[in-house]
């Protein structure tokens, strides 16, 4: 994951616009002089704790996904792949005065998204996580809990995954988003 990350701001830091100044904004004071320089990627000091999440889901929270939010602190992770619209991962960014366990339940964080999945679209928690959204219609990027492969929501069928996956990790997919949609590999 920690490469995954690391490759992905890579190819994007090149890409000025890539970044919105909304999506920057939001992040407090004390990741402004990071963010002045450019960096979007910050190495986090301390750690989110799980505990609540293991509670309110049943179940360990898989290890590629409690690395995607201990390892950095960054913006949304966004891009082209296998699909027409573009895929919006969860932000991982600390605002002013909150510790680093509230990353969980801001508005796109894994608590409120998998509490929007499940009761407005019945959603199965205990089989899949949502991760994401695409930009235009809004389905859910879903992460298998069982077998660690991505999802997209199925178009018309809310609250149910397509029947293949776009990509067999989290890691694979966050690897080959691309930012030009026309570098894009449609299925």
């Amino acid at each position: 994951m920690r490469n995954a990350l690391i490759n992905y701001f890579n190819r994007t830091s090149s890409n000025e616009q890539w970044w919105s100044k909304d999506d920057l904004d939001k992040f407090g004071k004390e990741f402004y002089p990071f963010l002045n320089k450019k960096i979007y990627l910050i190495e986090r000091r301390d750690k989110t704790d799980f505990t609540i999440l293991k509670n309110r889901f049943g179940y360990d929270i898989p290890n590629d996904i409690q690395e995607y939010i201990n390892l950095f602190w960054h913006p949304y992770i966004k891009g082209f792949y296998k699909e027409d619209e573009c895929i919006i991962l969860f932000p991982v960014i600390k605002y002013d005065n909150e510790s680093c366990d509230d990353v969980l339940y801001h508005e796109n964080g894994l608590i409120k998204l998998a509490d929007e999945w499940e009761s407005v679209f019945e959603g199965n928690i205990q089989e899949f996580l949502p991760i994401g959204w695409l930009v235009y219609t809004g389905r859910y990027v879903l992460y298998e809990i069982k077998t660690g492969k991505i999802y997209i929501e199925k178009y018309g069928c809310e609250g149910v995954p397509s029947e293949r996956p776009i990509s067999n990790s989290f890691t694979e997919l966050i690897n080959n988003l691309n930012i030009d949609s026309s570098m894009n590999e449609l299925n």
